[in-house]
């Protein structure tokens, strides 16, 4: 049965089928070309060299004022916390390198102690209240890799301190919240790994005095790598997929054009009406199904008078109507609805197959 479906789809659609199989074959060949022939060229960017600066803060308080705890002179380093009274005095240091093969840069180091107050909004952004910069100073040296351009500053914590309250005492208000930072503005250049090189970047150390302690926080050694890239053009590259979809797509539409010729050639899609009539009956049988009951009609069922019915459409009503069912009898070729008083008969074309409309 499916073979006849499908040779009557092929006798009505053989045009429309042929033009798509010549879609499919330009398809085809257009991918086998552009992708196995004539694949294109793009351009990329590709790493042919990389260097890395290293940037960060060391930083000490020596004790100046007799304690139980410590000596006098003694240096504490590298503390997320230290001590107001004791050392009142953050000594720090700035430092900047840089890891490659080979090269040489030049690197300009501004540091500044920067105290500012900001608030935070309703909507979530920061507003600057009040600023004040002080230069804790400036430095210019030429490094080779692995060594270090080295900036120091002092920071006393009592006079900053000294100043937040000073500038609340100007103002007659102490809004927003207050920050101390120093803060360290690098400008790198000259050749590192091959090629030049150029580096612009700022690092941050936070303090937070107190009239007790205050806390250091900032980087100690962060690294960024810098890759030196360059524009080259590569032939372009498919995946699998592409690569045997296109030659796929040729060969199928070439064997499927030539059987839609050959077979139309030797008449293979002909259709005759017979067929046509049983493919129809099928498709019919078929969405009657759940009224149709497949039996045999007993000789008892001859005594009855016989209604014959044109077609199964208007048997299956009968059936509904009556509270019954169709009983396909295949070994008469017909269908029947029994009655209390009459016998309702249909007989499908001759040419139909019973036996087949159950496959």
């Amino acid at each position: 049965m499916w073979g006849k479906r499908a040779k009557v789809v092929v006798a009505d659609y053989a045009v429309v089928i042929a033009a798509a199989l010549v879609v499919a074959l330009l398809v085809g060949g257009a991918l086998t070309y552009t992708t196995q022939i004539e694949p294109g060229t793009e351009t990329e960017q590709r790493t042919v060299s990389e260097w890395r600066s290293v940037g960060g803060y060391t930083h000490s308080s020596t004790i100046q004022t007799e304690n139980r705890v410590f000596d006098v002179g003694e240096t504490l380093e590298d503390r997320s916390l230290y001590y107001t009274q004791l050392g009142p005095e953050l000594d720090g240091q700035f430092r900047y390198g840089f890891e490659a093969p080979n090269g040489e840069l030049t690197v300009e180091t501004t540091t500044t102690l920067v105290i500012r107050s900001v608030s935070e909004g309703d909507d979530g952004n920061t507003e600057e209240l009040w600023r004040i910069e002080e230069p804790l100073g400036t430095t210019s040296e030429t490094v080779a890799p692995g060594e270090l351009a080295t900036t120091s500053f002092t920071v006393n914590v009592t006079e900053v301190l000294a100043d937040i309250e000073g500038v609340r005492e100007d103002l007659g208000a102490s809004p927003g919240e207050t920050s101390v930072s120093v803060v360290s503005a690098v400008e790198a250049t000259g050749t590192a790994a091959g090629g030049e090189a150029t580096d612009e970047a700022t690092y941050t150390l936070t303090l937070a005095p107190g009239s007790d302690t205050y806390s250091v926080s900032g980087p100690s050694g962060k690294t960024e790598p810098h890759p030196r890239t360059e524009t080259v053009t590569v032939e372009q590259s498919y995946g699998p997929v592409r690569s045997v979809l296109g030659p796929l797509l040729v060969v199928l539409s070439l064997v499927g054009l030539a059987g839609v010729a050959v077979g139309r050639h030797r008449g293979a899609f002909e259709v005759t009406d017979t067929e046509r009539r049983s493919l129809s009956f099928a498709a019919e049988r078929k969405e009657f199904d759940q009224w149709i009951s497949r039996g045999a009609v007993s000789t008892a069922a001859d005594d009855k008078p016989r209604v014959r019915i044109d077609n199964l459409e208007d048997l299956v009503d009968i059936a509904i109507d009556t509270d019954a069912r169709v009983i396909e009898d295949v070994g008469k070729h017909r269908y029947y609805v029994l009655g209390e008083s009459l016998c309702y008969e249909f007989e499908p074309p001759g040419e139909v197959d019973l036996r087949g409309l159950a496959e």
